[in-house]
Order: structure tokens, then sequence, then C-alpha cells
């Protein structure tokens, strides 16, 4: 039985993807450790480059901030 926490649910799809992506590297060989924490990474800045729009239906987006 491992002492590692759940991969938490963040809300956005995108990231809870990628967590999933590094969840049990405990049960990895460590050899594969770098490319699953590499993966996650490339995916977790893809989010951070293309943001969701979380408007309401008819309202517009704010746009980007200063």
């Amino acid at each position: 039985m491992s002492d590692v926490a759940p991969v938490p649910q963040t809300g956005d799809r995108r990231v809870d993807e990628a967590l999933r992506g590094v969840d049990g590297l405990d049960d990895v060989p460590v050899d594969e450790h770098a490319e699953r924490l590499s993966t996650a990474h490339s995916a977790l800045q893809e989010v951070l480059r293309t943001p969701v729009d979380h408007a309401p239906a008819g309202r517009p987006s704010p746009g980007p901030r200063p």
C-alpha cells in the first residue's frame, strides 16, 4: 500500500489529464519518470498558453488583462 495522496481533481479536464500522467510514479521504473514528467510538463504549459474562456453564454469575455 502506498502512502502517496491521490491526484487532486482541479476541475480543468486538461490539467487533470496531465496530473494523471504522473500519478503512480512510485510503481513505475525510475528510467520512465523523466518521460512521464516531461509529458505532463508540456501538457501543463499548453494549458497555460491556451486558457479556456469561461464567460457565460451571451456575455463577452473580459479580454486579456493588462
